[in-house]
């Protein structure tokens, strides 16, 4: 049973308050967006959604404008609701606001996070370094994830932690093609061992410069392939003459 299939047994069940429900349809719908299992430009027809995840139209209707307001999906009229294409553009506006929100979260994290969250993310670091190798963009994803979550926690911020949250579960869908990347593995883990060794001397200027520099290194091969892409798209659209 796949990820998908695991989270459409869960959303629909009996006796679950109407809340919950649309919650986590909300939830499902934007780990497959994100995870890669709804692809940019694919359609979620509403009797799709209804069927696969037995839940209401009204359900569907909800969690479909929560992931709208993301800026995950759009709606076109007459033609049903889309899974958004990140342009190049957007993406450099992204990165460019996560490389200070997640310089900031790692310099509170420095100054602020307690020895046992300093522990849990450079075990997690270690964990990142192991599976590198490993051929698997989805458990180095999951890693990632697991990073940030113990860096927002421990950077004692919880405005800073559900904005910059959101803003990943956005990036993820831009970086996961280049995850697995030689070059990009290797500037990855220098980046996290120069993070790491900033937190670990409490040095919060330190630790905000690595984190700056961590996300304008991811930034640049996920852009490039969004830049390629739209390149291509265009070739194909170009009228003969």
């Amino acid at each position: 049973m796949n990820q998908r299939d695991k989270l459409s047994n869960e959303v629909g069940k009996r006796g679950v308050p109407a809340v919950t429900v649309r919650r986590r349809l909300e939830d499902a719908l934007r780990s497959a967006i994100v995870d890669g299992h709804f692809p940019p430009h694919y359609h979620l027809s509403d009797r799709e959604l209804q069927e696969t995840y037995n839940v209401s139209r009204t359900v569907v209707r909800e969690a479909v404008r929560q992931l709208e307001a993301e800026g995950l999906v759009v709606t076109k009229p007459y033609r049903g609701t889309f899974v958004r294409q990140v342009t190049a553009n957007e993406a450099r506006q992204l990165y460019d606001l996560r490389a200070v929100l997640e310089a900031f979260a790692a310099q509170n994290f420095a100054v602020n996070a307690s020895d046992n969250y300093m522990e849990r993310l450079e075990a997690v670091i270690g964990k990142i370094r192991g599976q590198s190798g490993a051929n698997d963009s989805r458990g180095l994803i999951e890693l990632k994830q697991e990073f940030y979550r113990i860096l927002l926690l421990g950077c004692g911020n919880d405005y800073l932690r559900k904005i910059l949250t959101e803003i990943l579960n956005n990036n993820r869908q831009l970086h996961r093609s280049t995850m697995l990347e030689s070059e990009r593995v290797g500037v990855m883990l220098c980046d996290l061992d120069a993070l790491m060794a900033a937190l670990r001397q409490r040095d919060g200027d330190a630790a905000w410069a690595a984190a700056r520099l961590h996300v304008r290194n991811a930034s640049e091969g996920a852009i490039r392939r969004l830049v390629e892409d739209e390149a291509a798209e265009a070739a194909m659209t170009k009228p003969l003459r």
